[in-house]
């Protein structure tokens, strides 16, 4: 708990030098189920817009998943986010057909296969939203294909 909590402190100095931190609000109380993450997860977002703009955390684990540290002997540590930068500019009033093109919801198999098989419809230019599959899977979000990745193949 000390340890989250000291996180959080360390990122309030920073956005506190900011001169517009009364327009940023950030979300720390999201979970995922992806199972790579092992610290803060955030989403971002900013007043009149209610998508979030930006979205991250810490994922040493992820590296572990790719075998990334195996041959040193130190183990790394990650932390990263994206930034929407379609939705920074998006007023509320426009909503586009489909969120994205695609929907991939994980259900079994490699990783890589999954990530190879992402790359390649994002090389066709279609836009690529992947999750961990449920039974129940219910999204806000609207996709043009919805497909489940099972032992390695898209279904």
């Amino acid at each position: 708990m000390q340890q989250a909590y000291d996180e959080l402190k360390s990122l309030l100095v920073v956005f506190e030098n900011y001169n517009n931190f009364e327009n940023i609000l950030l979300d720390f109380s999201i979970e995922s189920k992806l199972g790579y993450y092992n610290g803060i997860i955030f989403k971002g977002y900013i007043k009149g817009n209610n998508d979030a703009v930006l979205s991250g955390g810490r994922y040493d684990k992820l590296l572990d998943k790719f075998n990334a540290h195996t041959q040193n002997k130190n183990k790394k540590n990650a932390i990263g986010f994206a930034v929407y930068m379609d939705k920074l500019y998006k007023k509320n009033t426009e909503k586009n057909e489909y969120d994205f093109d695609i929907l991939i919801l994980y259900k079994s198999g490699d990783e890589k296969e999954l990530l190879n098989k992402v790359h390649s419809f994002i090389r066709e230019g279609k836009k690529v939203r992947t999750d961990m599959y449920t039974d129940e899977y219910n999204t806000e979000y609207n996709y043009k294909q919805k497909y489940i990745f099972d032992n390695n193949t898209l279904v």
